[in-house]
């Protein structure tokens, strides 16, 4: 998976270099439009990536309160409710 993913990145490197270049130096005219209608596919898509799905869901925590609450929850899980003599611990630890 993280091939795929860093391959996806180096592709968009280039993809995004080419435009640049193209940009600069314009190529003859049939690459030029299709490497300046991609580019503007792609730009839409990135802005509307942006606009729907990078809000974080209610439930979903930042790394660092969760890696804080974790061990909080460890310890009153086994302080507030201790196992009972009788056999297995209401808490699953």
């Amino acid at each position: 998976m993280k091939f795929i993913l860093g391959l996806g990145k180096v592709l968009t490197v280039v993809f995004w270099g080419v435009a640049l270049f193209n940009w600069l130096m314009p190529q003859p005219l049939p690459f030029n439009l299709l490497i300046n209608a991609t580019g503007i596919v792609l730009l839409s898509l990135h802005f509307l990536e942006v606009l729907f799905f990078q809000r974080q869901p209610a439930w979903a925590q930042p790394p660092l309160v969760r890696s804080a609450a974790d061990p909080a929850h460890r310890y009153f899980s086994r302080h507030v409710h201790p196992p009972s003599a009788g056999g297995a611990s209401p808490c699953v630890n």
